[in-house]
């Protein structure tokens, strides 16, 4: 078992970097849901909480957006889910601000679930992993502010292993339900999922010029999902552990990088290229912290409180072996500088010194962030560095009392204590559990209450029939008709109001299921008829709230056009049709 986890050891600069790209992309994520707030989080939304708790939410759903649905309390609650982001992102108490990150991501997919896509899946579940990760042991504010120093570089535990093991279950279940001869036969798959024009971006037009390469790249996907995870086995033998390490990244980050470059699924392939970071191997790291800059000494005041955080902080992060820390007051002569030039002192072995803000740049020359140089370097700029440094330098003793809410700690992040193990086993356990009755054959219900329960209240659930058995053959888009009380019609649903019609482009579709929790939503629409009502309500409501808005609704009425796809080359045109007509309360 010993050798078997030491297969899936993770550099704890690579989990570091997991969690700062994690961070990264779930904060662009709810940047990009604020237009969106009121549609899906609040009672002026399609789902306000009188109606979800009578046939929308599940007995096992829990939720802290429960509480109230009034778009002020909504407002304040995802402000404090950004400021937790933050925290996460710079690893700040990072075990807590995990845990409270997956709180509220499932908070978020509970309050309202209709607009959600694989992508929520696997960033749910890695969360719930990440929370007994040590992500904060490196390039984190945990790791400045540690008393203790790291004895080790790298983890392995039944954690490790689980977030491998997520993601290969995400790939291999992938690809066993691409049943469809559209995969696996004629390979012609990808042509047709780049067609459905609200799942895809500009650059896919260039690929129907390219069937071939289509072919290809449906080949590609197809035996990538379904074999190539095993290829992390080949690590026991030592000799090839970094090579195949490098082997699945590569081939993955290709994967979703495509996948993000063409189609418009989301935040999904950033979340897993994220999830593959976390493998980079440890050689990669240390060549690429290691320069061949002469070493520093830098000093600063041992008096100042916020000096030495800072200091530390910016070490931490720059991660360099050719620079050494020391207090200003344990050098009479450094010391004498110091006060002199009212600044930290950044010295080489030679005996130069350097201060102010060109000190931050001969310690930038030290670190991986030499690209930044060009720019720090250039006059302007750096004329704004001094500037601010002496505003720093001069009020020392305020920027000292702010930093008082940030403390020195003395914790070791990496405790694989037997409960954590015995946690993380279960965790295995669940998630083979929830891939056995998700199989594409006939099994049966082997389940048992137990773990179904919990794999529910935990929200480890997870289903990946991604374009299974086969790409959608219906291209949809959906029109939002308002007739006023004086006959007028307009169109609700685009990122303005104007007048309707029936005529879209290409451009327009894309345009109006830009968001993938809007446009999941209509498309659920398309197998529960119910999902029309609630959304042409919600347009209602939207309109006729509005002060001033000199004509009030009257009806919604929401149209979906269809295009049938059967092959790159038969494309049939259905028409538009009316989905469902509703009159304003």
């Amino acid at each position: 078992m010993k050798k078997l986890l030491k297969l899936f050891e993770l550099d704890l600069r690579s989990l570091a970097m997991m969690r700062i790209l994690l961070g990264v992309f779930l904060f662009k994520d709810l940047i990009e849901m604020i237009p969106y707030i009121e549609m899906f989080y609040t009672r002026k939304g399609f789902l306000p909480l009188s109606e979800g708790f009578v046939d929308v939410f599940h007995e096992w759903s829990w939720s802290i957006f429960f509480l109230n649905d009034s778009p002020l309390f909504v407002y304040g609650l995802m402000t404090l889910f950004s400021l937790i982001l933050f925290a996460f992102i710079f690893g700040y108490r990072t075990q807590a601000t995990t845990f409270l990150t997956w709180v509220f991501i499932v908070s978020l997919h509970n309050r309202n679930w209709f607009g959600l896509n694989a992508g929520d899946d696997l960033v749910r579940s890695a969360l719930l992993i990440a929370v007994f990760l040590p992500l904060g042991a490196r390039y984190s504010l945990d790791e400045a502010l540690s008393l203790k120093k790291l004895s080790t570089k790298s983890v392995n535990s039944f954690w490790t292993l689980a977030l491998f093991l997520q993601l290969g279950v995400m790939y291999v279940l992938s690809g066993f339900h691409k049943t469809g001869e559209v995969w696996h036969q004629n390979y012609t798959a990808m042509s047709l999922a780049i067609h459905l024009d609200a799942f895809t971006k500009p650059p896919a037009e260039i690929l129907k010029n390219f069937p071939t390469v289509m072919k290809g790249l449906t080949a590609f996907a197809f035996y990538a999902e379904k074999y190539f995870p095993f290829f992390i086995f080949l690590g026991l033998i030592p000799s090839l552990k970094s090579k195949s390490r490098w082997a699945l990244i590569s081939v993955f980050v290709f994967f979703h990088f495509g996948i993000f470059t063409f189609f418009n699924v989301g935040n999904f392939p950033l979340y897993a290229i994220a999830l593959w970071t976390a493998f980079i191997p440890s050689n990669f790291w240390d060549k690429v912290t290691y320069t061949k800059h002469s070493s520093l000494n830098v000093y600063y005041d041992g008096e100042c409180g916020f000096c030495g955080k800072f200091v530390r902080i910016l070490l931490c992060f720059i991660d360099s072996k050719e620079i050494h820390l020391h207090t200003a007051q344990s050098n009479s002569e450094v010391y004498n500088l110091m006060e002199q030039n009212n600044s930290w002192v950044v010295r080489e072995y030679s005996g130069k010194s350097y201060y102010g803000y060109e000190a931050f740049v001969q310690v930038l020359k030290r670190s991986h962030f030499q690209f930044l140089l060009p720019i720090l370097s250039h006059k302007v700029v750096h004329k704004f560095g001094e500037r601010g440094y002496k505003l720093v330098a001069n009020n020392r003793s305020t920027f000292s009392l702010l930093s008082r809410i940030i403390k020195y700690r003395d914790q070791n992040p990496i405790r694989n204590t037997w409960l954590k193990q015995i946690l993380g086993l279960s965790f295995i356990v669940l998630l083979f559990h929830w891939t056995w009755l998700c199989l594409p054959t006939p099994n049966g219900d082997g389940s048992t209450r137990f773990l179904s329960h919990t794999s529910r209240w935990l929200h480890t659930y997870q289903n990946w029939k991604i374009f299974a058995p086969y790409p959608l053959s219906n291209n949809a888009w959906f029109l939002v008709k308002g007739v006023t009380r004086t006959g007028s019609q307009v169109d609700l649903f685009g990122p303005e109001v104007k007048v309707f019609s029936t005529k879209v482009s290409v451009s327009d579709i894309r345009e109006r299921l830009n968001n993938k929790s809007v446009r999941k939503t209509f498309y659920k629409a398309l197998d529960d008829p119910t999902v029309y009502k609630r959304l042409a309500l919600h347009y209602c409501r939207k309109w006729n709230e509005q002060i001033p808005r000199p004509v009030r609704l009257d009806k919604v009425e929401l149209f979906v056009g269809k295009e049938f796809i059967q092959s790159p080359i038969f494309i049939r045109e259905d028409g538009v049709e009316l989905a469902h007509s509703e009159f304003c309360p």
